[in-house]
């Protein structure tokens, strides 16, 4: 059975399961710092600090051994270690294009040959046509608008960045030939 879960931790949906009792046992093994047994099921809150990852379920009736247990609630630390080192090479892959998408915005007298190499090496073809797109907003506002960005880029084809420049957000995406003028 799956269930998912919000950011929040309300549920989104369930299959043959109510993800409510999952957000429970998971608050309840994040407090305890310990995997706890719910229904012959095993749950196990992977933690970055109190920051909830996600959740591991193992499903067993009998009760675990401590050296199982230990050896599964590692199993959440060392997930949890390899889902910050996801999260911190997005941000920083994020950081280098949006570095790149300023420096193509700023500096008319840098080596083109450069940049575009730079490109290349992020996976974006400066030789090929590019939408730029600017949006600007209110200051409080900005890192909403930043967030929404880097989430549609992760979603969108390859070749996109994103940068905050001159207080509004910059996206670099790829042209697509229907946009292209004729």
């Amino acid at each position: 059975p799956l269930a998912a879960v919000r950011h929040d931790g309300g549920p989104v949906a369930a299959d043959s399961m109510d993800a409510r009792w999952l957000v429970a046992a998971a608050d309840e093994s994040r407090t305890a710092k310990r995997a706890v047994p719910r229904g012959g099921r095993w749950i196990c809150a992977v933690l970055a600090g109190q920051e909830l990852l996600a959740i591991m379920v193992l499903h067993r009736r009998a009760p675990l051994e401590d050296a199982d247990r230990r050896l599964f609630e590692r199993a959440g630390v060392v997930t949890g270690l390899l889902m910050l080192l996801r999260r911190t090479v997005a941000e920083t892959e994020n950081r280098v294009r949006g570095e790149l998408v300023n420096d193509l915005l700023t500096d008319a007298g840098r080596n083109p040959g450069l940049l575009t190499e730079r490109g290349h090496r992020l996976g974006i073809d400066l030789e090929s046509p590019h939408l730029v797109l600017v949006a600007d907003t209110v200051p409080e506002a900005r890192d909403r608008l930043g967030s929404a960005a880097v989430r549609h880029l992760f979603g969108s084809p390859a070749g996109s960045a994103s940068a905050e420049h001159a207080g509004a957000v910059v996206l670099l995406v790829p042209a697509r030939a229907e946009d292209q003028p004729s």
